[in-house]
């Protein structure tokens, strides 16, 4: 994946034209870019970049909200083109929990994070946005290994930590490791300390790597 494609597709994903997306996509393909490099080298960069915009108002509420549907609708897209090769047969399987920040509806990170997880071999549950309760609640129910918050922004932090907090004080693991991700962590140097997770990762694709150095 070359820069200067990155740099097109972010122009490209701003015309409003979903046409145009699908063609510079199908081109990109046609050079050999496979599916699971759109989800780790294309879109991530692409939506940090929009994560940028909005904290220093280069773009609006609209933009931002039509920007991720177009990024949504591709990541789940190039789901499809992906055979399910997450069903190793083990039973035991490492179970994590994939939120976003309270508050916050992004789900593009999330999404493309359980792909990576599932092809490690975890077991992945959709936390909030998709649950309409909060992680602390459900990490009282169920036994998870992790918790992973994705954070897309540097606003609610200080939430964020108050939910981490509720996070280890009802898990039913009293081990759970807390792992944070997302665009913040490049706003945000000390993200991990400040919310008192237990560590980060930079990227869906090296996130199982991490998250198994918790278990």
């Amino acid at each position: 994946m070359r820069d200067n494609d990155i740099e097109e597709f972010i122009r490209v994903v701003r015309t409003h034209d979903d046409d145009a997306v699908d063609r510079f996509v199908s081109e990109l393909i046609r050079d050999g870019l496979t599916a699971e490099g759109i989800l780790s080298s294309l879109i991530p960069p692409t939506a940090h970049r929009l994560g940028d915009w909005w904290e220093d108002d280069s773009c609006d509420f609209v933009e931002v909200t039509l920007v991720l549907g177009r990024l949504q609708r591709l990541v789940r897209s190039t789901l499809q083109r992906i055979p399910n090769r997450a069903d190793n047969g083990v039973s035991d399987r490492s179970q994590i929990i994939l939120a976003a920040l309270p508050g916050q509806q992004h789900t593009l990170g999330l999404l493309i994070t359980s792909h990576f997880f599932r092809l490690d071999g975890w077991g992945v549950e959709m936390g909030p946005p998709f649950l309409p309760y909060a992680t602390s609640d459900r990490v009282a129910e169920t036994n998870f290994d992790v918790v992973a918050f994705s954070v897309a922004t540097s606003a609610g932090l200080d939430d964020l930590a108050r939910e981490i907090e509720r996070v280890r004080v009802k898990s039913r693991n009293p081990s759970v490791a807390v792992m944070v991700g997302g665009g913040a962590l490049t706003r945000v140097p000390d993200l991990v300390e400040r919310v008192g997770a237990d560590g980060s990762a930079h990227d869906a694709e090296s996130a199982p790597a991490v998250a198994r150095t918790f278990i």
